[in-house]
Protein backbone atom coordinates (compact mmCIF):
# COMPACT_ATOMS: atom_id res chain seq x y z
CA UNK A 1 0.00 0.00 0.00
CA UNK A 2 1.29 3.24 -0.67
CA UNK A 3 1.15 6.21 2.49
CA UNK A 4 -1.48 7.33 3.91
CA UNK A 5 -3.00 10.35 2.22
CA UNK A 6 -2.87 13.54 4.14
CA UNK A 7 -5.77 14.29 6.19
CA UNK A 8 -7.31 17.36 5.35
CA UNK A 9 -7.37 20.10 8.79
CA UNK A 10 -10.64 19.88 10.64
CA UNK A 11 -11.24 23.88 9.92
CA UNK A 12 -10.84 22.84 6.03
CA UNK A 13 -13.13 20.20 6.19
CA UNK A 14 -16.02 22.04 8.38
CA UNK A 15 -15.64 25.17 5.69
CA UNK A 16 -15.77 22.44 2.80
CA UNK A 17 -18.83 20.74 4.60
CA UNK A 18 -20.84 24.05 4.69
CA UNK A 19 -19.90 24.72 0.87
CA UNK A 20 -20.93 21.77 -0.50
CA UNK A 21 -24.20 22.08 1.15
CA UNK A 22 -24.73 25.61 0.55
CA UNK A 23 -23.95 23.95 -3.28
CA UNK A 24 -26.01 20.79 -3.21
CA UNK A 25 -29.31 23.43 -1.76
CA UNK A 26 -28.75 25.78 -4.75
CA UNK A 27 -28.25 22.66 -7.34
CA UNK A 28 -31.27 21.12 -5.28
CA UNK A 29 -33.86 24.14 -6.65
CA UNK A 30 -32.08 23.95 -10.04
CA UNK A 31 -33.14 20.80 -10.27
CA UNK A 32 -36.58 21.23 -9.61
CA UNK A 33 -36.66 24.43 -11.66
CA UNK A 34 -37.70 26.92 -8.50
CA UNK A 35 -40.80 25.52 -7.49
CA UNK A 36 -42.71 26.35 -4.71
CA UNK A 37 -40.81 24.77 -1.20
CA UNK A 38 -37.48 25.39 -2.57
CA UNK A 39 -36.11 28.85 -2.25
CA UNK A 40 -36.94 32.34 -0.44
CA UNK A 41 -35.33 35.48 -1.25
CA UNK A 42 -33.96 38.30 0.77
CA UNK A 43 -33.49 42.19 -0.51
CA UNK A 44 -31.11 44.52 0.31
CA UNK A 45 -31.95 47.97 1.60
CA UNK A 46 -30.14 51.22 1.40
CA UNK A 47 -27.77 51.17 4.46
CA UNK A 48 -23.49 50.53 5.15
CA UNK A 49 -22.13 48.05 3.15
CA UNK A 50 -21.18 46.05 6.09
CA UNK A 51 -24.59 46.50 7.07
CA UNK A 52 -26.38 45.60 4.57
CA UNK A 53 -24.20 42.32 4.52
CA UNK A 54 -24.58 41.66 7.91
CA UNK A 55 -28.71 41.48 7.54
CA UNK A 56 -28.51 38.53 5.35
CA UNK A 57 -26.86 36.08 7.83
CA UNK A 58 -30.18 35.62 10.18
CA UNK A 59 -32.36 34.96 7.22
CA UNK A 60 -29.74 33.04 5.46
CA UNK A 61 -29.46 30.99 8.13
CA UNK A 62 -33.04 30.32 8.70
CA UNK A 63 -33.04 29.26 5.04
CA UNK A 64 -29.95 26.57 5.90
CA UNK A 65 -32.41 25.66 8.75
CA UNK A 66 -35.13 24.85 6.77
CA UNK A 67 -33.32 23.30 3.93
CA UNK A 68 -33.97 26.10 1.53
CA UNK A 69 -31.66 28.02 -1.22
CA UNK A 70 -31.65 31.53 -0.28
CA UNK A 71 -31.25 33.50 -4.08
CA UNK A 72 -29.02 35.83 -4.76
CA UNK A 73 -30.28 39.15 -2.88
CA UNK A 74 -31.64 41.90 -5.00
CA UNK A 75 -30.70 45.14 -4.20
CA UNK A 76 -32.74 47.73 -6.75
CA UNK A 77 -32.21 50.51 -4.76
CA UNK A 78 -28.76 50.07 -4.07
CA UNK A 79 -27.29 49.19 -7.76
CA UNK A 80 -27.28 51.12 -10.98
CA UNK A 81 -28.21 49.17 -14.14
CA UNK A 82 -24.95 50.12 -15.89
CA UNK A 83 -23.07 48.52 -12.46
CA UNK A 84 -24.93 45.54 -13.32
CA UNK A 85 -24.68 44.70 -17.29
CA UNK A 86 -24.98 40.81 -18.34
CA UNK A 87 -27.53 40.45 -15.33
CA UNK A 88 -31.20 40.26 -15.87
CA UNK A 89 -31.92 41.23 -12.08
CA UNK A 90 -30.26 43.74 -9.85
CA UNK A 91 -28.88 41.98 -7.08
CA UNK A 92 -25.44 41.05 -5.60
CA UNK A 93 -24.80 38.42 -8.81
CA UNK A 94 -23.45 41.79 -9.97
CA UNK A 95 -20.58 41.87 -8.37
CA UNK A 96 -20.01 38.55 -6.68
CA UNK A 97 -20.33 35.07 -7.57
CA UNK A 98 -24.25 34.14 -7.52
CA UNK A 99 -26.15 32.77 -4.17
CA UNK A 100 -28.66 30.95 -5.49
CA UNK A 101 -29.65 28.29 -8.65
CA UNK A 102 -29.59 30.14 -12.18
CA UNK A 103 -33.85 29.65 -11.89
CA UNK A 104 -33.70 32.22 -9.46
CA UNK A 105 -33.89 34.57 -12.54
CA UNK A 106 -37.62 32.73 -14.10
CA UNK A 107 -41.46 33.64 -13.04
CA UNK A 108 -41.11 30.35 -10.33
CA UNK A 109 -38.01 32.22 -8.93
CA UNK A 110 -39.90 35.66 -8.73
CA UNK A 111 -42.55 34.01 -6.88
CA UNK A 112 -40.79 32.39 -4.46
CA UNK A 113 -41.77 34.18 -0.52
CA UNK A 114 -39.59 36.61 0.73
CA UNK A 115 -37.89 35.86 4.37
CA UNK A 116 -38.67 39.18 6.75
CA UNK A 117 -37.83 39.20 10.82
CA UNK A 118 -39.60 41.58 13.34
CA UNK A 119 -37.45 42.63 16.51
CA UNK A 120 -38.62 39.87 18.55
CA UNK A 121 -37.83 37.59 15.94
CA UNK A 122 -34.49 38.98 15.24
CA UNK A 123 -33.54 38.49 18.94
CA UNK A 124 -34.75 35.03 18.81
CA UNK A 125 -32.20 34.02 15.43
CA UNK A 126 -29.16 36.00 17.38
CA UNK A 127 -26.38 33.31 16.80
CA UNK A 128 -24.57 34.25 20.11
CA UNK A 129 -27.43 33.76 22.18
CA UNK A 130 -29.69 30.63 23.33
CA UNK A 131 -26.70 28.10 22.83
CA UNK A 132 -26.31 29.10 19.51
CA UNK A 133 -29.34 26.94 18.85
CA UNK A 134 -29.67 29.26 15.66
CA UNK A 135 -26.84 28.14 14.14
CA UNK A 136 -27.82 24.53 12.02
CA UNK A 137 -26.93 21.50 13.97
CA UNK A 138 -23.95 20.61 12.15
CA UNK A 139 -21.98 23.52 12.54
CA UNK A 140 -23.51 24.75 16.40
CA UNK A 141 -20.71 23.83 17.97
CA UNK A 142 -18.49 26.24 15.58
CA UNK A 143 -19.85 28.93 17.10
CA UNK A 144 -21.23 32.21 15.98
CA UNK A 145 -17.96 33.80 15.03
CA UNK A 146 -17.42 30.62 12.68
CA UNK A 147 -20.89 30.39 11.24
CA UNK A 148 -20.89 34.85 10.08
CA UNK A 149 -17.53 34.42 9.26
CA UNK A 150 -17.84 31.44 6.53
CA UNK A 151 -21.17 32.91 5.23
CA UNK A 152 -19.89 36.35 4.58
CA UNK A 153 -17.12 34.50 2.83
CA UNK A 154 -19.72 32.61 0.60
CA UNK A 155 -21.39 36.22 0.25
CA UNK A 156 -18.38 38.16 -1.07
CA UNK A 157 -16.99 35.64 -3.80
CA UNK A 158 -15.96 38.15 -6.51
CA UNK A 159 -17.48 37.49 -9.68
CA UNK A 160 -14.73 37.24 -12.47
CA UNK A 161 -15.18 41.20 -13.65
CA UNK A 162 -14.64 42.08 -10.09
CA UNK A 163 -11.67 40.10 -9.57
CA UNK A 164 -10.17 41.49 -13.20
CA UNK A 165 -10.47 44.65 -11.65
CA UNK A 166 -9.14 44.31 -8.09
CA UNK A 167 -6.09 42.48 -9.31
CA UNK A 168 -5.46 45.21 -11.75
CA UNK A 169 -5.82 47.95 -8.87
CA UNK A 170 -3.66 46.24 -7.07
CA UNK A 171 -1.07 46.04 -9.93
CA UNK A 172 -1.45 49.79 -10.88
CA UNK A 173 -1.35 50.62 -7.17
CA UNK A 174 1.72 49.15 -6.51
CA UNK A 175 -0.30 47.30 -3.74
CA UNK A 176 0.44 43.67 -5.37
CA UNK A 177 4.62 44.48 -5.66
CA UNK A 178 4.71 45.95 -1.88
CA UNK A 179 2.52 42.21 -0.80
CA UNK A 180 4.79 40.01 -2.90
CA UNK A 181 8.15 41.74 -1.72
CA UNK A 182 6.89 41.16 1.80
CA UNK A 183 6.92 44.88 2.57
CA UNK A 184 4.72 46.07 5.30
CA UNK A 185 1.31 46.94 3.93
CA UNK A 186 -1.22 49.36 6.28
CA UNK A 187 -5.27 48.69 5.72
CA UNK A 188 -7.00 51.68 6.23
CA UNK A 189 -10.91 51.55 6.32
CA UNK A 190 -11.80 55.65 5.25
CA UNK A 191 -15.75 55.70 6.26
CA UNK A 192 -17.38 58.31 3.43
CA UNK A 193 -20.38 56.02 2.70
CA UNK A 194 -23.28 56.59 5.13
CA UNK A 195 -21.63 58.77 7.72
CA UNK A 196 -20.77 61.25 5.27
CA UNK A 197 -24.99 61.57 4.68
CA UNK A 198 -26.55 64.78 6.60
CA UNK A 199 -29.34 62.51 7.98
CA UNK A 200 -26.55 59.69 9.30
CA UNK A 201 -24.47 62.52 10.74
CA UNK A 202 -27.12 63.79 13.06
CA UNK A 203 -28.28 60.38 14.02
CA UNK A 204 -25.18 59.06 14.68
CA UNK A 205 -22.55 61.94 15.42
CA UNK A 206 -20.09 60.82 13.04
CA UNK A 207 -17.93 63.21 11.88
CA UNK A 208 -17.46 62.90 7.46
CA UNK A 209 -13.10 63.85 7.86
CA UNK A 210 -11.11 64.41 4.70
CA UNK A 211 -8.65 61.89 4.14
CA UNK A 212 -6.34 64.24 5.31
CA UNK A 213 -7.50 63.82 8.58
CA UNK A 214 -6.96 60.09 8.59
CA UNK A 215 -3.65 60.44 7.12
CA UNK A 216 -1.95 63.01 9.69
CA UNK A 217 -3.22 60.17 12.03
CA UNK A 218 -1.15 57.22 10.49
CA UNK A 219 1.64 58.74 8.96
CA UNK A 220 4.32 58.92 11.85
CA UNK A 221 3.25 55.30 12.85
CA UNK A 222 3.67 54.39 9.17
CA UNK A 223 7.01 55.86 9.47
CA UNK A 224 8.01 53.91 12.73
CA UNK A 225 7.29 50.66 11.33
CA UNK A 226 8.61 51.37 7.91
CA UNK A 227 5.57 50.72 5.76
Amino acid sequence: RGPPSPRRPPSRSRRASLQSHLRSLAAGAEAERCRAGTTVQRELHLSGFSSMLGSLLKPWTIAIRLGLALQTPKAPGVLSPDRCRGRSRLDLGCFFRPLGPTCEATAAGAAAPAIGLNLAQLRRESLATHGGDAIPRPWRHLGAFWWASHLLEELTRPAQSLEERVDAAARESGLAAALEAGETVIGLHVRHGDSCASVEAARTCRACEPLSAYLSAILPWAAAVGA
